[in-house]
C-alpha cells in the first residue's frame, strides 16, 4: 500500500482527472476491437466444420470446370462474412481449373470479398464506430491508418482471420476507394497465384493431400513474415523518433 500510495497518478486527483479521458478512449477502442475481431472470429469457431464440409462438397474433381469456378468465386467472396476455409479453397482452384484459370477464378472471388467487407466498414461499421468510441476518436483513426493501413492491409491479405479484419477496417478508416481497390487487387493476385501454383503442381490423391497440407503451412508461413514485418517498421520508426535510437546514435 505504501508504494501505491506513491505512486503519482493515484495520489493526484488533477492527474487522475486528466488521465480520465485517455482512459475511456482506450476502453472504447477496446470495446470495439474486440467486436470486431469476434464478428471475424466467432463464426469460425461455430461454424467452422460445417463449411469446411460445404466447400469439400463443392470442389470435387470431375465437377466441371464451370461449376468449380463458379463455387471457388461464391466461396471467397463469401469468405468476410462465413468461415470459409479460403486457403483450402484457392488451393484447389489451381488442382480443378489449372495455374491460370484458377488464379483468375480465386483473385475474383478474394477481390469480391474484399470490396463486399470494405463497403460493410464503410457504411455500418463506421456507425458503429462512431458511437462506440465517438467522432472524436474516429477522426484520429484516418491519419494512423494512413500511415499504416496500406502495408497492414498488403501484409494480412494471404493471413487468415487477419485479412477480413483489415478490409473491415480498411472502410470503418474510410480508406479512399481508389486506394483501397489498387491495393487489394495486387495483393489479391499475389495470394491467389501462390495457391494456385501450389494446387496446379498436384496430381492424384497424394497431390491432394500435399496440397491442403500446404494450404495449412502457407498461411502459417505468411504470419510470421507479416509478424517480422511490423516488427521491423516498429523498429524503424523507434528509431525515426526524437530522442529514439537512431537519433541517440546520432548524439553520440
Amino acid at each position: 500500500w505504501v508504494a501505491v500510495a506513491r505512486l503519482p497518478l493515484l495520489r493526484s486527483p488533477r492527474r487522475i482527472a486528466a488521465a480520465a479521458p485517455a482512459l475511456r478512449a482506450t476502453v472504447r477502442w477496446s470495446l470495439f476491437l474486440t467486436l470486431l475481431a469476434a464478428a471475424v472470429l466467432v463464426p469460425y469457431w461455430l461454424l467452422e466444420a460445417q463449411f469446411s464440409a460445404t466447400a469439400l462438397e463443392l470442389l470435387v474433381p470431375g465437377s466441371g470446370p464451370l461449376a468449380a469456378a463458379a463455387a471457388v468465386v461464391l466461396l471467397l467472396g463469401a469468405d468476410v462474412l462465413l468461415p470459409v476455409p479460403s486457403s483450402a479453397v484457392l488451393t484447389a482452384s489451381g488442382m480443378l481449373l489449372g495455374l491460370f484459370p484458377g488464379m483468375a477464378a480465386g483473385w475474383i472471388g478474394l477481390q469480391g470479398g474484399a470490396v463486399v467487407g470494405y463497403g460493410i466498414g464503410r457504411s455500418a461499421g463506421v456507425r458503429v464506430a462512431e458511437r462506440l468510441i465517438g467522432v472524436r476518436e474516429m477522426a484520429r483513426l484516418s491519419p494512423v491508418w494512413d500511415r499504416w493501413g496500406g502495408g497492414l492491409l498488403v501484409a494480412a491479405r494471404a493471413v487468415p482471420a487477419l485479412a477480413e479484419s483489415t478490409v473491415l477496417l480498411a472502410g470503418v478508416a474510410r480508406m479512399p476507394p481508389a486506394r483501397f481497390l489498387f491495393l487489394s487487387a495486387c495483393s489479391n493476385a499475389g495470394v491467389a497465384a501462390v495457391y494456385a501454383f501450389v494446387g496446379s503442381r498436384a496430381v492424384g490423391m497424394d497431390g491432394f493431400v500435399a496440397a491442403f497440407g500446404a494450404a495449412i503451412l502457407i498461411p502459417g508461413i505468411l504470419m510470421l513474415v507479416f509478424r517480422a514485418t511490423m516488427a521491423r517498421q516498429a523498429q524503424r520508426d523507434a528509431g525515426a523518433r526524437p530522442g529514439g535510437r537512431g537519433q541517440a546514435g546520432q548524439d553520440r
